[in-house]
């Protein structure tokens, strides 16, 4: 059985979060008096090494990224690594520092600071015995597609439709080469099982009634 010493988590956080606000980084605005991206680090550095926690981060605001953590987790030693062009190259450079004995890696959006440990550890149990999990939740809304003019075109049955979210977590070496094999072919995905998808791997949703929300707009932030 592996154990969470063989777990590399990677927290990506290099975003611009433009959607959020023109004045304040979103990972800087405050959740629980402290800056979300902190919250997010605080759930998982108990049950992970430290050396196993690659932070990715947007090269610009790395000053920033270590006034906060040595303000707010002075013991904590994070690796930091600056991100690529995109998310999917800035989670491969989170791949790439990761130590050599990590088997199997977990991905998690900076911006979801709800997401717990027991969350994480559950996604990984469930990787050990289907190669992959993510956390996700079954759709209740109706969904529809439109045209590009706004009218419906058709209604989708949302019984088989999932809202994907992360922690996700899968073997490091799988997807080491999915992401090697998306650059090859100019593959381009929103989330990491997207590019696990496309080297042809079937991602195991794991469904997770807890709350997860991406914080996105500054109205999310509101407990």
């Amino acid at each position: 059985a592996i154990n969470q010493d063989k777990l590399g988590l990677i927290i990506a956080a290099g975003g611009t979060g433009s959607r959020f606000s023109k004045e304040k980084h979103k990972l800087f605005s405050e959740l629980n008096a402290k800056p979300l991206f902190i919250n997010t680090l605080m759930n998982f550095i108990d049950i992970i090494p430290k050396e196993n926690i690659i932070l990715v981060i947007n090269k610009d605001l790395e000053k920033d990224f270590k006034t906060h953590i040595n303000q707010q987790l002075p013991n904590l030693f994070v690796k930091l690594v600056h991100g690529g062009i995109d998310r999917m190259h800035s989670v491969y450079n989170g791949i790439k520092a990761l130590p050599e004995h990590i088997e199997y890696v977990a991905v998690h959006d900076a911006a979801r600071p709800y997401a717990s440990a027991k969350l994480l550890l559950d996604c990984l149990k469930m990787a050990k015995s289907f190669g992959s999990a993510i956390p996700a939740k079954k759709v209740t809304d109706t969904l529809k597609i439109a045209d590009s003019n706004n009218f419906v075109k058709s209604t989708l049955d949302r019984s088989c439709i999932w809202k994907i979210e992360t922690p996700q977590v899968f073997k490091k070496d799988e997807l080491k080469n999915a992401y090697e094999k998306a650059f090859k072919e100019n593959f381009s995905g929103t989330d990491d099982a997207s590019v696990m998808e496309n080297a042809g791997y079937r991602p195991y949703l794991m469904e997770n009634l807890e709350k997860n929300i991406k914080i996105t707009y500054p109205a999310d932030l509101i407990t």
